[in-house]
Order: structure tokens, then C-alpha cells, then sequence
């Protein structure tokens, strides 16, 4: 390498100058334009709504499978007034010639059921007589006083104890309960008794018969079947009420110590 003997970019003759250069036969070299944007004759129109995605294949089939099952649902409810329609006319038709009420059978169910009813609930309110006397005896150590101690809710003397201190709210089939005082050897109920309530308060203390709304306690008594009592110990008593089952004279008898 040399050392640069021009560092001027002179001409190497500096009394010559140098022949311009001869024009050339070439056309000019154009610039090259960028490519433009060609615009199709959609590109003004607004974009397309956005399009649902179709139901998958499970979705359409549990669809239809409920269409199915509600239409087949119709049907049968349909077919099954059709039969119930048909067997109620059916049912209008042979009862039409007919004289005899129809609620008449229903009718005596409901008295039936009824009457069973106030049965058990006399029979109950016996037995919470019965265990009142037994608490009685077994607390006073004594045969139980005679006289009214019930007429709809329990007649407690002040200062004495009776059956009734033992005695709560019996049933609405029972507005008395008498204590009586039992001295002959034996007593038969009146079977012949009607199916009435007592109108008027038991006098207290009198013997006689149970009635349909009245519990009667005989002391120094116990029962013969249902039908009577019998001269017993005199803390025994004998707690009987009048029954509708079986008709008139019919009675309900239990023992109490």
C-alpha cells in the first residue's frame, strides 16, 4: 500500500479538461411506484352479522327426545279423559232409573264411623275414672266420697280432697260423673234403657243407672260382665257407662282396685 499521493481529488493533468460524457442511447430509468391496495366491490358494505353456532348433534337430540316424550304424555292424558268420560256416563245411565239415593250407603259410613268414635271415646274417658279412683284409694287410704264430682270439668272442694283432685277434662261425650255409695248385694242395668242423655244433673249419691252422657262410680262394688254389679270390699268400685253399640241396654262396665 501507498501513501495517497492526491488527497485532493485533483485532476492528474491539471491543464486538461476532462471531455464530457456522450448522452446515452437509454431511455430515463423510471422511479418504481409502490403497489396499490386493489379495492374490490364488497369492501364498502358493512361487516356480516355474527352467525349462531349451530346446536350440537346432542343438544338437537335431547331436544327431540323431550318433544317426543310431552307429545306422547298428551296422548295419554287425552286417552285417559276419553275413558273416564265414557265410564261416567256409563255409571249416569245405570243409575238413572233408579229411586234409591245414592249417598244413602255413604251416608250410614259416616254415622257409623261416628258412633264408633264417641264409643271410644266414652270407653277412655272410663278408663282416666278408673285410675283416678285407684290413685284416690291409694293416696287417701280411704273409700272414695259419694256425690257429683264432674259436670264438664272436675268439682273440687276447698279444703277436702276428692275423686276429683285425681280428675282432669274428660271427653264432650261425658258431662257427669256420679259417685255412689253401693250397699245391696247386686243391681242389673235396665237393658231396656233408651239411647238419651240425662237432662238434669244426677242428685249425687243416688243409686242408679249409668247413662249415655253420666259415669256412675259404685263404691263397695264390682262389675258382673257389662250388664250389673255385685256387693264388694268397700274400697272396690265399679265404673260403669251407658254405650250406643248394640242398641238400648247396652253398658260398659270396668273394676277399680
Amino acid at each position: 500500500m501507498f501513501p495517497n499521493s492526491n488527497p485532493q481529488n485533483e485532476p492528474l493533468n491539471p491543464g486538461v479538461n476532462p471531455e464530457p460524457a456522450a448522452p446515452s442511447s437509454q431511455p430515463p430509468v423510471q422511479p418504481i411506484q409502490p403497489p396499490q391496495p386493489v379495492q374490490l366491490a364488497g369492501d364498502n358494505l358493512p361487516p356480516a352479522p355474527e352467525q349462531a353456532p349451530a346446536p350440537t348433534p346432542k343438544k338437537t337430540n335431547i331436544a327431540l327426545i323431550l318433544a317426543i316424550v310431552e307429545g306422547v304424555i298428551i296422548i295419554a292424558l287425552a286417552v285417559i279423559l276419553v275413558i273416564s268420560s265414557l265410564n261416567s256416563n256409563k255409571d249416569d245411565d245405570s243409575t238413572s232409573g233408579s229411586t234409591e239415593k245414592p249417598t244413602t250407603s255413604n251416608t250410614g259410613i259416616t254415622e257409623t264411623l261416628q258412633k264408633n268414635q264417641r264409643e271410644d271415646a266414652r270407653k277412655r274417658d272410663v278408663s282416666i275414672v278408673v285410675q283416678a279412683a285407684v290413685n284416690y284409694v291409694a293416696n287417701q287410704n280411704a273409700q272414695i266420697e259419694p256425690g257429683v264430682v264432674y259436670d264438664g270439668t272436675p268439682l273440687k272442694t276447698t279444703g277436702k280432697v276428692g275423686l276429683a283432685d285425681y280428675l282432669h277434662e274428660l271427653s264432650g261425650n261425658i258431662d257427669y260423673v256420679d259417685v255412689v255409695d253401693f250397699d245391696s248385694d247386686e243391681m242389673t242395668f235396665d237393658d231396656t234403657a233408651p239411647i238419651e242423655p240425662q237432662s238434669t244433673p244426677p242428685s249425687g249419691g243416688k243409686i242408679g243407672n249409668p247413662y249415655i252422657n253420666t259415669i256412675v262410680v259404685y263404691t263397695g262394688a264390682r262389675c258382673d260382665s257389662n250388664t250389673g254389679i255385685k256387693k264388694a270390699a268397700a274400697r272396690s268400685t265399679a265404673i260403669a257407662v251407658q254405650v250406643e253399640t248394640g242398641g238400648n241396654g247396652k253398658y260398659y262396665c270396668q273394676d277399680a282396685n
